[in-house]
Protein backbone atom coordinates (compact mmCIF):
# COMPACT_ATOMS: atom_id res chain seq x y z
CA UNK A 1 0.00 0.00 0.00
CA UNK A 2 1.45 3.66 -1.09
CA UNK A 3 0.13 6.52 0.87
CA UNK A 4 1.81 9.72 -0.82
CA UNK A 5 0.85 13.11 -2.08
CA UNK A 6 1.89 12.43 -5.40
CA UNK A 7 -1.48 12.85 -7.32
CA UNK A 8 0.21 12.85 -11.34
CA UNK A 9 -2.07 9.79 -13.66
CA UNK A 10 1.59 8.49 -14.29
CA UNK A 11 2.84 8.21 -10.36
CA UNK A 12 -0.01 6.12 -10.10
CA UNK A 13 0.81 3.65 -12.86
CA UNK A 14 4.38 3.67 -11.75
CA UNK A 15 2.85 2.44 -8.28
CA UNK A 16 0.23 0.04 -9.58
CA UNK A 17 2.18 -1.44 -12.49
CA UNK A 18 5.83 -1.02 -12.30
CA UNK A 19 6.27 -1.53 -8.41
CA UNK A 20 3.19 -3.39 -8.38
CA UNK A 21 1.77 -2.29 -4.91
CA UNK A 22 -1.60 -3.47 -4.01
CA UNK A 23 -3.34 -0.12 -3.62
CA UNK A 24 -2.20 3.65 -4.54
CA UNK A 25 -3.58 6.30 -2.18
CA UNK A 26 -3.06 10.21 -2.73
CA UNK A 27 -3.17 11.88 0.82
CA UNK A 28 -6.03 14.50 -0.10
CA UNK A 29 -8.15 12.09 -1.50
CA UNK A 30 -9.10 9.64 1.01
CA UNK A 31 -10.19 9.50 4.84
CA UNK A 32 -9.62 6.99 7.92
CA UNK A 33 -12.31 4.62 7.04
CA UNK A 34 -11.11 4.65 2.96
CA UNK A 35 -7.51 3.52 4.22
CA UNK A 36 -9.04 1.05 7.13
CA UNK A 37 -10.75 -0.62 4.21
CA UNK A 38 -8.16 -0.37 1.77
CA UNK A 39 -5.56 -1.92 4.19
CA UNK A 40 -8.02 -5.13 5.43
CA UNK A 41 -9.30 -6.00 1.77
CA UNK A 42 -5.17 -6.07 0.61
CA UNK A 43 -4.68 -8.52 3.95
CA UNK A 44 -7.80 -10.59 3.15
CA UNK A 45 -6.00 -11.10 -0.14
CA UNK A 46 -3.05 -12.22 0.66
CA UNK A 47 -4.78 -14.14 3.54
CA UNK A 48 -5.89 -16.07 0.71
CA UNK A 49 -3.15 -16.07 -1.43
CA UNK A 50 -1.29 -17.65 1.38
CA UNK A 51 -3.57 -20.73 1.85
Amino acid sequence: IVVTAKDKPIDQVLGLHVAKVDAYLVKADFGPKELLETVERVLGRRAVSTR
